[in-house]
């Protein structure tokens, strides 16, 4: 059971799904506060920026996570070891 909720495909899905929740929670508020100012400022383009350069950032994460590839590794992580690192093995 554990080592289907540690699989490479469970991370992005869960970061879009919490991502998406959040603006669905906060979109009435952006409307009612940031789609009735009229005139463009530094604030209002930062707001938007930092708003949807995050949600439309995570489309190539979730497309390179469920994109298919001949390299069948391709979702692996390698981590150095600890002599790697510089520290010691005995312990």
């Amino acid at each position: 059971m554990v080592s289907h909720l540690a699989s490479p495909l469970t991370t992005p899905i869960i970061w879009a799904a919490i991502l998406l929740y959040d603006y669905c929670l906060t979109f009435v508020a952006e409307v009612e506060s940031w789609w009735a100012v009229r005139r463009l400022s530094w604030g209002l383009v930062f707001f938007y920026l930092n708003r949807y350069l995050v949600l439309f950032g995570h489309i190539p994460i979730m497309l390179g996570s469920f994109w298919s590839t001949s390299n069948p590794n391709k979702n692996e992580v390698s981590m150095p070891g600890p002599e790697a690192r510089g520290k010691d093995t005995d312990a």
